[in-house]
């Protein structure tokens, strides 16, 4: 599902004008971005954590120039299913 999928679904299903929900759903990506950026850990109730991990730098050998480099270290986004969303997607 893409965004404009995203936005007229939401839209149909709770019967509001598709510019109100675009702001809304901007809004709260916003929010979700400085809120990881801050170094925050982002929980949403029986959806999933989302959350920054620190990845280490680590070697990398290219082989066609022969060449190792080093990658250097970055935050990865990582993302925890909450238990009560893995089981309504099981079942």
């Amino acid at each position: 599902m893409n965004y404009k999928k995203l936005l007229s679904e939401v839209a149909t299903k709770s019967q509001v004008d598709a510019t109100d929900v675009d702001t809304v759903l901007n809004t709260m990506f916003a929010s979700m971005y400085d809120t990881l950026a801050q170094g925050d850990t982002l929980s949403v109730y029986s959806f999933g954590t989302f959350s920054l991990k620190q990845k280490q730098s680590w070697r990398m050998y290219n082989p066609k120039t022969k060449k190792t480099t080093v990658v250097p270290e970055r935050e990865d986004l990582a993302f925890h299913v909450s238990p009560a969303y893995k089981d309504k997607c099981n079942s």
